[in-house]
């Protein structure tokens, strides 16, 4: 029984020491393959994308952080790992003049930057605002970098409906189709999906019925943009969708009506 017990224990630790030895070699050949690498990061100046920053910086990628608060921009970059070809960039998404005066030259663009919004109703300018913002200024980028990895924030609303989200929840099912038909286009695509986690997002949505306290066990921006950085460089299909969102997302494909009275009854 021993014998057995501690066969097992070998088994186990060889296994272990595999994951060790690859895990310690693809951080490497990461490490090599970021140097003199470019990328973008839109929504840089705090949140997700100032923690994307951070840590592309530290593994040694070049970094162009664009954002419209040239102050929090300021603050991104003195987070960042010191390297003289970091560039900030002040642009609003919803100016096309600033967009399309983005440069072709990155190897991967976070497509980050977003708006959140809460209502049942919507001015035509809170519309404008968030679909420049969160779905035509990145579909825009996407298609004009052609040779960059495009990385997209959707989020599991784009899988599921909520209440009080539906133009929210529109711009994120818009970037998730996006991304699907860029990958028919032969693009390399890394789609996200985060669940709550600690952002302004939420502080800084606009709309009337706005719930702006902070989320109870909301993951921290630090640990999503980790695992964003190794799936894309991974080049997995998706990233941060987890196994709760897919349930929901096929229960409410297949009985809409029972998903979405159970959705009500779970928010109340």
């Amino acid at each position: 029984m021993n014998l057995i017990l501690l066969l097992i224990f070998s088994i186990l630790l060889l296994f272990k020491s595999i994951s060790i030895i690859r895990s310690i070699t693809s951080r490497s050949k990461t490490l090599q393959q970021a140097k003199f690498k470019t990328v973008l990061v839109t929504g840089a100046s705090s949140g997700l994308g100032r923690e994307l920053s951070i840590h592309l910086s530290k593994l040694g990628f070049i970094v162009h952080a664009l954002g419209r608060n040239q102050r929090e921009l300021d603050t991104t970059m003195t987070l960042m790992q010191p390297n003289p070809l970091h560039k900030s960039i002040q642009c609003d998404l919803n100016s096309q003049k600033d967009v399309e005066q983005i440069l072709d030259e990155y190897a991967i663009a976070f497509l980050n930057a977003g708006v959140g919004f809460q209502n049942t109703e919507a001015t035509y300018a809170e519309c404008a605002l968030i679909m420049n913002t969160n779905v035509t200024a990145p579909c825009y980028l996407a298609l004009k970098l052609k040779q960059a990895q495009v990385v997209l924030i959707a989020s599991p609303q784009a899988k599921y409906p909520l209440p009080n989200r539906s133009l929210y929840a529109a711009s994120k099912a818009a970037l998730e189709h996006m991304g699907n038909c860029l990958r028919m286009d032969n693009r390399s695509v890394t789609i996200c999906y985060p669940r709550w986690f600690e952002s302004g997002l939420r502080k800084n949505a606009i709309g009337t019925n706005v719930n702006k306290k902070a989320q109870k066990g909301a993951n921290k921006a630090s640990d999503v943009a980790l695992t964003l950085i190794n799936d894309t460089l991974k080049r997995k299909r998706n990233s941060c969708l987890t196994i709760k969102d897919i349930i929901i997302h096929y229960v409410w494909e297949y009985f809409g009506s029972f998903a979405e009275k159970l959705i009500k009854r779970v928010l109340k």
